[in-house]
């Protein structure tokens, strides 16, 4: 994405239409019924909304992995706390 922040508002309208009538063209090839304006503005803010989230959820992970000052005993008595319950192991 060249443009981190931007949103489907901040398009004019005319590059709107273009979009409008570019995914159209590609539903018409195959057989799909045509789309309007406002189908084409939910699934492009979707999927903006779900680029930006995940762009910050790779970032927070990659700087999880560098930046973590726990001892690796530690990483390891978090991950087993973190097990899900099983009713054969956890048996009062």
């Amino acid at each position: 994405m060249s443009d981190r922040s931007i949103k489907w508002r901040d398009i004019g309208n005319e590059e709107r239409r273009r979009i409008l009538d570019n995914i159209n063209a590609q539903l018409s090839v195959k057989g799909c019924p045509e789309v309007d304006l406002y189908v084409v503005k939910w699934r492009i803010s979707l999927a903006l909304s779900n680029l930006k989230t995940e762009e910050k959820r790779k970032a927070k992970a990659s700087g999880e992995g560098g930046s973590s000052s726990s001892t690796p005993a530690t990483r390891v008595s978090q991950a087993a706390t973190r097990l899900p319950y099983d009713p054969v192991r956890d048996v009062p």
